[in-house]
């Protein structure tokens, strides 16, 4: 049996390839030996090319024992040669595809960064014979990358395997989702943590920020703390970690837009002379953590100056979305230097 998975999301591609080797060794338990895994991502496949690939089927004689057979990264990590022989071989022998106790599987992600250029474009790979064969005669499976309603989807089900008991706020979801991006390992290895923690009821975004150390949270709060002390410099070296780190511009504005609408909330309360953490936690619904490390800050700030800051990053918010800033990166920068 032929099988084909593609596409950018190889987490999910990853897991069912453990799900349908999990399967076959619950049917053939002694056959331990057949399970072979081909990474053309590491040098020592990809120099051995297509001869791998028929030596892992035929080692035993074609097809006389049951196998189950990855190959990982063939086609976006070989070269043209390599694969017409692959198909070739393929071709010759038809009774992979039909075979019900050996399984071949080609597993596709994202070519090697180095090799993108050398691969030619989308187009180009769209002509590939070996993807062609493979899309016409393989059980194909496309794996896109999720996002949007699919993504918070997806962690809602996780949660719910590791604990029907508990499900997500709205605003701990996107919460997580903006500390975690798109990254599916940490997001799963996340949910479990919060749910752990929460046990029953719902995961809110102060669970979230209380459990989830965010790709550029910790940055953005010692940025804001750089800030409030008068030290420029260490915040705009801060800015340029985050972005060197590949962090997208409009992530971290959001990440500055939501430290200051946290700190203005501790701040309007310590403007009414409230500085009991536990009183302001009750008041916000921050958690006395959030509470406690940001009351230095806005002691340093004051609400009014506060204030104006979040007012102008709000202002380069909706001018960076109506087309009106072209260098986001610049536009952050610029607001530093100017406090």
């Amino acid at each position: 049996m032929l099988f084909f998975f593609y596409g950018p999301d190889t987490f999910r591609s990853g897991e069912k390839v453990v799900e349908l080797k999990r399967k076959y060794l619950e049917k053939n338990q002694s056959q331990l030996a057949g399970l072979v895994l081909l990474d053309f991502e590491t040098s020592e496949n990809e120099m051995q090319g297509a001869a791998s690939v028929e030596r892992a089927l035929g080692e035993q004689g074609l097809f006389s024992a049951k196998r189950f057979v990855v190959v990982q990264g063939f086609s976006a990590n070989s070269s043209p040669e390599e694969q017409e022989k692959l198909l070739e071989f393929l071709m010759g022998h038809p009774e992979i595809i039909k075979s019900a106790e050996q399984f071949l599987l080609f597993r596709e992600g994202e070519p090697k960064a180095e090799r993108k250029s050398q691969k030619g474009s989308a187009k180009k790979t769209a002509e590939n014979k070996l993807i062609k064969y493979l899309m016409a005669q393989a059980k194909v499976e496309l794996f896109e990358a999720l996002s949007g309603s699919k993504l918070e989807k997806w962690v809602m089900a996780e949660a719910q395997k590791f604990n029907s008991a508990v499900k997500f706020s709205q605003s701990g979801l996107t919460r997580l989702l903006a500390l975690c991006g798109h990254d599916l390992a940490r997001l799963r290895a996340e949910t479990e943590k919060l749910v752990t923690y929460r046990g029953q009821g719902e995961v809110t975004v102060q669970d979230v920020d209380m459990l989830v150390q965010g790709r550029v949270a910790a940055d953005i709060f010692q940025t804001i703390e750089a800030l409030s002390a008068g030290d420029k410099k260490q915040a705009i070296a801060l800015l340029h970690k985050q972005l060197a780190a590949g962090s997208d511009p409009f992530e971290i504005l959001a990440m500055y837009v939501y430290q200051l609408r946290t700190l203005l909330k501790i701040a309007e309360l310590a403007e009414q002379g409230v500085q009991s953490p536990m009183i302001i936690s009750q008041k916000t619904g921050l958690h006395s953590f959030v509470v406690q490390k940001g009351l230095p800050q806005v002691r340093r700030w004051g609400f009014k100056k506060l204030a104006r800051l979040f007012q102008q990053l709000a202002e380069i918010d909706t001018q960076a979305k109506m087309g009106k800033i072209q260098d986001l990166s610049l536009a952050l920068e610029l607001l530093i230097m100017a406090q």
